[in-house]
């Protein structure tokens, strides 16, 4: 059993002066969203030449769910009689001022009155996606929302993390996980690494994606480059898988042409022994015609438009 820490609830803090809960699943190589390169830029006030296009939907959803936090934290209470502590608080760390957590929500039961450690999520899985949350009542959440929560209780000193996680409107789910000491103290410190490292000194993390790399090195520094051996033999190598894909992708094509010659225009599901093996069903969506919108209306196209400035690989010569 851990000591109780002295919590320190600090209120707002400006971003770039901490580490967070969203920050370190980043650092452990466990964000679909992020790379360290990522925090590094966010932490340093680095802002892109070419801003990232807006996320509409993303935001959307990000807003509702963060409106959402107060009902599904009343509908814990109310289904499950636990007594809220505190909502909200973010704390820093006792021994490292720039690692933080805020924590979505604090409470205890009237059968243990240990504050435990509350984050809340909203789910909304669409057709065809694969739900990564498992068994109610265990701890198989999303590997990046645990190591929010594992970060967490090493900043708290606590014990349990409970997920309330909604599903779709009404669907109340909960998840604990508990207290893992050795993966807390691996990542407190590439925490500190990263921060004594990179952020100080202000000296980027290595690139880990293409994406790393357009961030890094948007546009030409130098007119040319002597290659390495090594980099000539990525180059054939880089060719090569290029004319496996073109061929696979004329290859795929030309199945799927026989596959939906097949179907003709009646049949949408297709079925082996009476099982679906796939469909062939008609779906829509919305498109702009670019040129259109700037003709009609050059206004809204102004205020909408934006340039995007990339470097793109290319081979000359021969093979």
């Amino acid at each position: 059993m851990n000591a109780p820490r002295e919590l320190v609830n600090v209120g707002e803090l400006e971003r770039g002066t901490y580490l967070g809960g969203s920050d370190i699943a980043a650092l452990m190589g466990v964000s679909p969203w992020r790379t360290p390169l990522d925090v590094y830029l966010a932490k340093t006030g680095w802002e892109p030449p070419t801003p990232p296009r807006p996320d509409p939907a993303r935001e959307r959803r990000l807003l509702r769910g963060k409106r959402m936090e107060p009902y599904i934290i009343d509908m814990l209470v109310e289904d499950y009689g636990i007594a809220i502590d505190a909502r909200g608080h973010r704390y820093v760390d006792q021994d490292f001022p720039f690692m933080a957590a805020e924590i979505d929500f604090e409470w205890h039961d009237a059968a243990d009155a240990r504050v435990r450690n509350g984050e809340v999520k909203t789910v909304a899985v669409m057709p065809g996606q694969m739900n990564p949350w498992g068994e109610a009542g265990t701890d198989e959440v999303p590997i990046y929302y645990a190591a929010q929560a594992m970060w967490g209780l090493g900043i708290t000193g606590r014990e349990v993390c409970q997920f309330a996680t909604l599903f779709g409107m009404d669907d109340l789910v909960l998840y604990a996980l508990q207290r893992d000491d050795d993966t807390i103290a691996v990542m407190r410190e590439t925490a500190r690494a990263f921060w004594t490292e990179h952020v100080e000194p202000r000296v980027p993390p290595p690139p880990n994606t293409l994406g790393d790399l357009a961030k890094l090195w948007p546009a030409e520094r130098r007119a040319k480059i002597e290659a390495t051996p090594e980099i000539l033999a990525a180059l054939q190598t880089h060719r090569t898988l290029g004319e496996k894909v073109r061929v696979c992708e004329q290859g795929r094509e030309a199945v799927e042409f026989l596959i939906k010659e097949f179907c003709q225009d009646f049949a949408e599901v297709i079925t082996s022994d009476g099982e679906t093996v796939a469909t062939f069903k008609a779906q829509s969506r919305t498109n702009v015609d670019a040129k259109a919108l700037k003709k009609v209306a050059p206004a809204v196209f102004a205020d909408v438009a934006y340039e995007c400035s990339y470097r793109v690989l290319r081979h000359k010569g021969k093979e």
